[in-house]
């Protein structure tokens, strides 16, 4: 399911990537880095889509499971500026 939410984010269909990675997602991986991976993934997926909330959503969710994970501390603090930002005063 991975490989296959990758090939399609690869040919430029983010919505049935998703899909697929969200099942990848889902299931259970080989390795605790395969899985972080998957989730990784769909939350750049989400974040590509136009969906911020849900992307900081599933990186949030990524950084509780591990820590230190890639870039995920940064992307959760860029995420979480821009959905204040755009919050109505």
């Amino acid at each position: 399911a991975a490989e296959l939410g990758r090939l399609y984010m690869r040919q430029g269909d983010l919505p049935l990537g998703i899909e697929w990675l969200e099942r990848a997602a889902d299931g259970p991986a080989a390795t605790p880095d395969e899985g972080f991976g998957v989730v990784y993934d769909l939350a750049d997926a989400l974040e590509r889509l136009g969906e911020p909330a849900r992307a900081l959503a599933v990186f949030v969710d990524l950084d509780a499971d591990a820590g230190g994970y890639r870039d995920v501390k940064a992307r959760i603090e860029r995420l979480a500026r821009a959905q204040a930002g755009s919050r109505p005063r």
